[in-house]
């Protein structure tokens, strides 16, 4: 797969490092790159993927070609257990024959399987690989924790997302594994797409709520926040529905846990109320979904003058005004993306766009396909939530402001599918 977009300025490539990774986040594949060519021409000078070399990171039976490349590259590998992200790491391991290695990520980090990952000494970045536990008869474990042991990819990715679209069956310890691997691929630089529970969101968009309920901390909310930029999903399409039902759970687990304490059961909803507010501070676009999710589960909870004004503060400007202004800025801008193909899912509000040039009509229609999806009344397609997430890369302004307008009005307002304020 490859993917391309124009870049002007003399700048050096690292001042592109978080546009590059968006771009690779566009499809939910390890092996996804992105092509740098020169404007005009038709030959590429360099290509950027999540990893620099394919390698054998188990030493094969026999005499292999590849038996002394570590020692003369000079690998360094690490082991992440994918049921048990938060025990320690496996450094520095040496290559070994994958019965010697399977014993060793056993005693060191406990049960499988394992993700295998590092770079040599002079900085090339190595694919990550899964080791599997070897076969046995222990199948003990949760649904999810069982979809880790599936051998095949393909199948193991149909039982992950046959789990993930019944996120409110999961137990805290698996939505807890989920957060634990988010926080893991940042804090380790693991690839996204690399751990296959998360790459799953793609398919089962709905899990993403419970898992961002579930974290306790800043850092976490981050992690799963950051989710978007390496997989082809994004956030602010979430239904409003799955964040009701996510926190709301989140808040009756609270209580039953402050009541255990003989603790003040109100200091739930303040709880909650304080994550959507972290939420909305690390991802403007989720402010209107962390608006509506403390309107409908949290509304008495007695905070602060300054958290009540983050979480309530509307946009001020009208769709027409966010799009006139999206237009005039346009000759700052990149060429726009073309083939989104989202204003005709959308005719009845064409009058936003028909008056400027045509290739501004994706562009500005993304926003509001965003808001129906968020609203359910849009099936999430994966193939309209990429064209959306294209949308939201190319002008995060326009898309979250508008957005952030649509969704107010298509889930509070009554009567907003037919008409909306312009």
């Amino acid at each position: 797969m490859q993917a391309t977009r124009r870049i002007d300025g003399l700048v050096p490539l690292s001042a592109f490092q978080d546009e590059l990774r968006d771009l690779l986040g566009s499809f939910p594949d390890l092996d996804a790159e992105v092509r740098l060519s020169w404007a005009g021409r038709g030959d590429h000078f360099a290509e950027i993927a999540w990893y620099d070399e394919d390698q054998p990171l188990v030493a094969e039976k026999g005499i292999s070609p590849f038996s002394g490349l570590s020692s003369i590259l000079g690998w360094n590998l690490d082991a992440l257990a994918l049921t048990q992200p938060t025990a320690k790491l496996s450094n520095n391991l040496p290559r070994l024959s994958l019965q010697e290695l399977q014993t060793r990520l056993l005693q060191e980090l406990g049960p499988g399987p394992w993700l295998i990952f590092g770079r040599t000494n002079d900085g090339t970045s190595l694919r990550p690989k899964v080791v599997a536990q070897p076969p046995g008869d222990d199948d003990r474990g949760s649904a999810l924790r069982l979809a880790f042991r599936i051998a095949r990819r393909d199948a193991r990715d149909d039982a992950f997302a046959t789990v993930l679209k019944h996120p409110e069956a999961l137990n805290r310890a698996d939505l807890r594994l989920l957060v634990d691997l988010s926080v893991a691929a940042r804090d380790r630089n693991v690839p996204v797409p690399a751990i296959d529970a998360l790459r799953s969101l793609c398919r089962a968009p709905q899990a993403a709520p419970w898992i961002l309920s579930t974290c306790d901390t800043l850092e976490e909310r981050d992690a799963v926040i950051r989710l978007q930029s390496e997989l082809p999903f994004l956030w602010c399409a979430t239904e409003v529905e799955h964040w009701v039902s996510a926190f709301r759970t989140r808040i009756d687990e609270l209580e039953r846990r402050l009541e255990r304490l003989e603790l003040p059961t109100a200091d739930a909803g303040r709880n909650v109320a304080a994550a959507l507010g972290q939420i909305a501070d690390l991802e403007p676009g989720l402010a209107t979904h962390a608006w509506i999710t403390f309107l409908l589960v949290a509304p008495r909870a007695d905070l602060e003058p300054g958290l009540i004004g983050r979480l309530c503060r509307r946009p001020k400007e009208t769709l027409r005004e966010l799009a006139e202004a999206f237009v005039t800025r346009q000759s700052e801008h990149r060429e726009p993306p073309t083939g989104l193909h989202l204003a005709g899912l959308l005719p009845e509000r064409r009058e936003l766009w028909e008056r400027y040039d045509p290739a501004f009509a994706d562009l500005i229609a993304a926003p509001l396909v965003a808001a129906r999806m968020a609203a359910g009344k849009l099936h999430q397609n994966p193939q309209v939530v990429g064209r959306c997430r294209a949308a939201w890369l190319h002008d995060r302004q326009l898309f979250e402001s508008a957005l952030a307008v649509a969704l107010g009005r298509e889930t509070i307002d009554p009567g907003t599918t037919q008409r909306m304020d312009l």
